[in-house]
């Protein structure tokens, strides 16, 4: 998980302080496994422990096979998150190399950088309350 914070303070991070210090959560990739068990409330690991304690907004990026992207349950679990407040962003589809089939594919895509900074830009004019929350994101460097 990267939090934008001094490396050193990495150790007293856990769920509960990660949920409590920041304006924003991304998620990216979102795999189907992900996106499972953040809709159903689930905390197998400590970045699905911290989107169910988080309460500020939480963006999703999923990335995972056509097939999989088309499946039922992970249709439902998509429904369910945006129904509790999360933002799913769809995926664009496009070419890509599957190692496992050794041809490229037409499949769900992770957003290009320019999309990204800009949906990520979009949400956090949106969602940042506070002053101290300006100030830690005036200080990440742009890339």
């Amino acid at each position: 998980m990267v939090t934008g914070d001094d490396p050193a303070s990495w150790p007293r991070d856990n769920h509960v302080s990660l949920a409590e210090e920041h304006d924003l959560f991304v998620v990216l990739p979102a795999t189907a496994n992900v996106l499972s068990a953040a809709a159903a409330g689930a905390a197998p690991n400590m970045l699905t422990a911290t989107v169910t304690a988080a309460k500020s907004p939480v963006v999703f990026f999923p990335v995972m096979s056509a097939e999989m992207w088309a499946k039922p349950a992970v249709r439902r679990n998509v429904t369910q998150l945006r129904a509790d407040g999360h933002d799913v962003i769809e995926p664009a589809t496009g070419p890509r190399y599957d190692v496992a089939l050794g041809r490229f594919v037409e499949s769900p895509m992770p957003p290009s950088p320019p999309q990204f900074i800009e949906t990520i830009r979009q949400h956090l004019a949106v969602n940042i309350a506070t002053p101290r929350s300006l100030q830690r994101y005036a200080q990440l460097p742009l890339y």
